[in-house]
């Protein structure tokens, strides 16, 4: 008698509707069938998923953004600069070049690692959104990026880089751009004015 207390006397509604929909399933023919699974998934994954697939896809971005998290640039000087040497994309030929010597700062109080790559760097429009870099408005490309070693600039080799950090960045911006933002991955670096 104890097991027959413990059987629903009417299943919940969620069991109640997968039952219905296996048994309209079965009635159908084997291509509604499919359809309405097809349908079934694709309403769940909409429903249910999307901020999983949005953590699954951005979930490397995350982890790389972590070594600039709550950085600082310091912008030390911009002058005028020659074109990048070599053959530039038409769309690249009206930029205005500029060399800017700046030095990032991460803020190392932050856990994770703390390794960062001076070529990640990107520069993005005012107003720009922190983890949306999707909607971004490019402004400019880093074309080359050199490292402070001791008492001169070197050509960084694409090495990753701990703590702070002087660069000197060969940018094109488009012809419009006055303003910027460095962006590294899905971080958005402050601005220090010292």
């Amino acid at each position: 008698m104890a097991a027959l207390d413990s059987v629903w006397a009417r299943p919940p509604a969620a069991l109640r509707t997968l039952g219905e929909l296996v048994a309209v399933t079965l009635d159908l023919p084997r291509w509604w069938a499919s359809m309405a699974v097809g349908l079934g998934t694709r309403l769940g994954a909409a429903l249910m998923g999307r901020r999983m697939l949005r953590r699954s896809y951005l979930g490397p971005l995350i982890e790389r953004s972590r070594a600039l998290s709550g950085a600082t640039v310091i912008l030390h000087g911009v002058r005028p600069a020659p074109p990048v040497r070599g053959d530039l994309p038409r769309r690249d030929e009206a930029r205005h070049f500029h060399v800017l010597d700046v030095t990032v700062k991460p803020c190392l109080n932050r856990p994770g690692l703390h390794r960062w790559n001076p070529r990640d760097l990107v520069l993005v429009a005012p107003g720009a959104l922190p983890a949306r870099p999707e909607e971004d408005v490019e402004v400019g490309r880093i074309f080359q990026a050199e490292l402070w070693v001791r008492d001169r600039f070197v050509a960084s080799d694409g090495s990753l880089l701990y703590g702070p950090q002087r660069l000197r960045l060969h940018v094109g911006l488009k012809p419009r751009a006055r303003q910027f933002h460095f962006r590294y991955y899905l971080e958005l670096l402050s601005r220090n004015p010292g």
